[in-house]
């Protein structure tokens, strides 16, 4: 089996990309679908919001995001929690499909993240900052996360 790891900067266009390349070729990973899923999860919120006394976790996400602004240290702290789920996702779809030829993990922070190793191909997306910014102001209204 091979795995191909697709990488690149915020709204570099991973997500379109690795679409594109696993489309008919094997199976697609996506962290940020995992933590999307694990936002839904009732435990991770419960975790979440304990770990950084969030008292209304319907509004974890708003909580958090005002929290990393004020302290730039929260975020390494939400990764700690976040980083292990995502991975242990990772290694169920590898066992899951491990009779597949090709295997594609969309990664925002597989270099960051140190797993390079995992990978026999790593496929990196950049686009123009100007293009990117443009995406992630349609996406999300604001530009308050996006540095480069």
């Amino acid at each position: 089996m091979i795995k191909i790891g697709i990488t690149g900067s915020l709204a570099s266009g991973k997500t379109t990309a690795s679409k594109i390349l696993s489309l008919r070729r094997g199976p697609l990973f996506s962290a940020d679908k995992a933590v999307k899923e694990l936002y839904k999860s009732k435990q991770f919120k419960s975790l979440v919001s304990r770990r950084f006394r969030i008292k209304n976790n319907s509004k974890l996400k708003k909580s958090l995001k005002k929290l990393i602004l004020k302290n730039k240290n929260s975020i390494k702290e939400l990764e700690k929690i976040i980083h292990p789920l995502v991975r242990k996702k990772m290694k169920n779809f590898t066992s899951q499909n491990r009779n597949k030829k090709l295997l594609f993990y969309e990664i925002p922070l597989l270099i960051e993240s140190k797993l390079t190793k995992h990978f026999n191909v790593i496929v990196f997306i950049k686009d123009k900052k100007q293009l990117r910014l443009k995406r992630f102001q349609s996406k999300n209204g604001d530009k308050t996360l996006f540095k480069d």
